[in-house]
């Protein structure tokens, strides 16, 4: 297990923070300075990003987000649908939950951060909706709404992106994932279960 930041997003943000509190500390700003200090430590543990070494088969899918199992049904259309729900300590970075798969579709939506239990919830909150697409022609989609955070979601591919397995494709951090699955997979969870991004597999293909 391997710790980093995401670069992309990271380094811009704790550098203007601990710009901010070397000038403060400069100039006698004590309280602005140590401010500026937790911002930087906040910062680095929002976007922390953890690389592991497992190895998955190749028609594994794997968990796209660490939270917990709170649902698992059925679609009308016969779709598997899991809805998994991230705190503030769990890691905020999405990973591509298998191998052979394609960016078919992105779709973000910059709205509110609320609390779920807000009536605007569904209709104002800041969402994405990315849709992988399989060799095979599947598709998996996952749609991330975040619920109170502090930092807005952060998309890193584009659409008709190859990409690989584990990899990072987005940061939503304390957010509610709802994902689709075909109905072709096996799941392998169960309502209840704290899974983990790129360590916890949760269905396979037949």
């Amino acid at each position: 297990m391997i710790n980093f930041l995401h670069k992309k997003v990271a380094c811009k943000k704790i550098g203007i923070a601990l710009s901010v509190a070397i000038v403060a500390w400069f100039f006698g700003f004590e309280l602005l300075a140590l401010l500026a200090l937790a911002v930087v430590l906040v910062y680095g543990y929002l976007y922390r990003k953890t690389e592991f070494n497992f190895s998955f088969e190749k028609n594994d899918i794997i968990a796209p987000v660490d939270g917990i199992v709170s649902s698992i049904a059925i679609t009308d259309d016969g779709m598997h649908q899991i809805v998994i729900e991230s705190s503030l300590y769990d890691e905020a970075s999405l990973r591509v939950p298998m191998s052979d798969v394609t960016v078919s579709s992105i779709k973000l939506f910059r709205g509110a951060r609320l609390d779920r239990s807000s009536q605007l919830f569904d209709d104002l909150g800041e969402k994405l909706k990315v849709e992988f697409t399989h060799i095979n022609g599947e598709k998996i989609t996952l749609i991330h709404q975040l619920q109170r955070s502090i930092i807005p979601i952060e998309l890193f591919v584009s659409e008709g992106s190859t990409v690989e397995c584990k990899s990072t494709y987005g940061i939503a951090h304390n957010a509610i994932t709802t994902l689709i699955l075909p109905k072709t997979v096996h799941l392998d969870l169960q309502v209840g279960e704290h899974i983990l991004s790129a360590q916890t597999t949760i269905a396979k293909f037949h």
